[in-house]
């Protein structure tokens, strides 16, 4: 859908993901991807990584967390970029932020959930309330939004 194709604007990525690992020949499993390879300069995704952190890539550029979770925890990942920054958020807080040059994100490739084009970067738990903005998020909504969920992806 044209309404996803960002170009160099603002944006936002965000899911509620249960962590789990599973090496499939990548160390990155794909939660959400705006097309093309979630690990590729150009594309954007959410990640949990093998070290069980999780990763908000902005056109080839990484934002990791500083949190690293449990397998079978639920957490709330979003990335946001504000054509300044990207910024990554853990269960409603902001974790990690830097400046990035804004790159075009438009292409010709499906928006995916749990997967990306590579063949081997899919994810294979539950996923649930993936969302994609044409905007980018406040903190506060962030926050909003993970209080909305908390109670009902408890561990």
């Amino acid at each position: 859908n044209e309404s996803l194709d960002f170009g160099t604007g603002s944006f936002t990525l965000e899911a509620w993901a249960r962590v789990k690992y599973v090496n499939q020949g990548s160390s990155i499993n794909a939660i959400l991807t705006l097309g093309g390879d979630a690990w590729s300069t150009g594309y954007s995704s959410l990640s949990l990584h093998s070290g069980l952190e999780a990763y908000f890539l902005y056109s080839g550029t990484i934002n990791n967390s500083t949190s690293t979770f449990t397998e079978g925890d639920w957490v709330h990942i979003v990335g946001v970029y504000d054509e300044t920054n990207a910024t990554i958020y853990i269960n409603g807080a902001e974790e990690n932020t830097a400046a990035r040059t804004a790159t075009n994100s438009t292409n010709a490739y499906v928006k995916r959930i749990g997967n990306d084009t590579s063949g081997v970067r899919y994810y294979q738990d539950q996923i649930a309330q993936p969302r994609i903005y044409n905007r980018a998020l406040t903190a506060e909504e962030v926050q909003r939004n993970y209080n909305a969920g908390k109670n009902t992806y408890t561990n």
